[in-house]
């Protein structure tokens, strides 16, 4: 597919005709009715309302069109969708001339309809890139790649894209750099201005919305994640000093049942993000149990508990107002790529509320 025109909330709902208008007017869309097995917790969305909060999940497009009972529940806990792949460079543009953006506008058109916001993810990523870029970016006019590829993007999903991650993992201290950075294409074709770089090029692109720097690694308390904290520091102290504007440090939240966890020590990193003017929020949570013992009963209890911890943590110490966890119900869990029974997500493989879906919930509407 080619380029087409941008979208806006508008645009989409016309597109979709009166009845998603409706839907999206009346915020109806409220999937399983009395009885179902969600009416026991309170919808995320909901509680991240009443505590003057946003709850999200990281959502596939091919799922959406397939899985109804997954349509649903996803319409009635979220009000911010994140594309898990749609909306990665080495998808949208596999080739220089050609662009596919079908994947992207199933979920802006899903959103709209549903009175969501879709999250940008990502625009600058060292796994992102498609071939050709990899060379195109080391030339003369690399520059002007990356800002063709960013303004097509961020122009496109204006009207529903508020927030993006503008730089997602640009930090890896084991490759050695006194810097903290990671040795990628992206370094290898701008050197290390390129992330102020394109926090500026975002900026003048979409002046009104959040840019975002996300990352991982940083929330657990071994060394290698204390490191992690430390390069990040860096980068965000180094971007603003090169005048780019970061609004807010996107915290990955993979978290490891069995990795060590320290509230204090992150909370002070959370203080240390929060005092440079730059908002921490949740984009990317979800608890691996792999190495958890017991019955589910008793995993989904532990789960829960780090589900609560770490986010009473972050809500503690910092103004955080968005909560985004990677996927909705263990069914469709990434982490089952590596450990076929893990149980990370607040929803179940039948799609009903776990103890950490009870849990989130009950954070979200008390802690605001």
């Amino acid at each position: 597919m080619g380029a087409a025109p941008g979208y806006s909330r508008r645009a989409v709902l016309r597109r979709l005709g009166t009845g998603a208008l409706a839907a999206a007017l009346s915020g109806c869309a409220l999937g399983p009715g009395t009885g179902s097995a969600a009416d026991s917790v309170m919808p995320l969305r909901a509680a991240a309302k009443a505590g003057r909060r946003r709850y999200g999940a990281a959502v596939s497009s091919e799922l959406l069109g397939k899985d109804a009972g997954y349509r649903d529940l996803i319409r009635r806990e979220c009000d911010i969708i994140v594309p898990e792949w749609e909306m990665k460079w080495y998808n949208i543009q596999k080739n220089p001339d050609r662009y596919d953006f079908s994947g992207c506008d199933k979920l802006a058109a899903f959103a709209s309809e549903n009175g969501m916001e879709l999250r940008g993810h990502t625009l600058v990523w060292h796994l992102g890139l498609p071939d050709w870029a990899k060379t195109r970016l080391k030339e003369a006019q690399g520059r002007d790649v990356l800002h063709t590829w960013m303004n097509t993007l961020m122009t496109r999903y204006a009207g529903v894209v508020r927030s993006w991650d503008v730089v997602n993992e640009a930090v890896e201290p084991t490759d050695d750099r006194p810097d903290g950075l990671r040795e990628s294409d992206w370094l290898a074709a701008f050197g290390t201005r390129y992330i102020s770089d394109s926090f500026k090029m975002a900026a003048e692109i979409a002046p009104k919305a959040e840019l975002v720097y996300n990352d991982y690694g940083t929330e657990h308390n071994a060394r290698w994640s204390r490191d992690r904290r430390v390069a990040i520091l860096r980068l965000l102290e180094r971007v603003k000093g090169e005048g780019g504007r970061i609004d807010a440090l996107g915290l990955q939240s993979h978290l490891r049942l069995g990795d060590p966890w320290d509230p204090k020590a992150f909370g002070e990193f959370l203080r240390e993000v929060q005092d440079m003017g730059i908002k921490p929020i949740v984009t990317e949570m979800d608890v691996r149990a792999d190495r958890a013992s017991g019955d589910a009963s008793a995993i989904d209890a532990k789960v829960a508990d780090l589900y609560t911890s770490y986010l009473e943590t972050v809500f503690a110490n910092s103004r955080c107002d968005t909560v985004v966890t990677w996927g909705l119900t263990d069914r469709y869990t990434f982490q089952r790529r590596r450990y076929a029974d893990d149980r990370p997500l607040p929803f179940d493989d039948d799609l009903n509320p776990k103890k950490a879906a009870a849990a989130v919930a009950r954070i979200l509407r008390d802690e605001g």
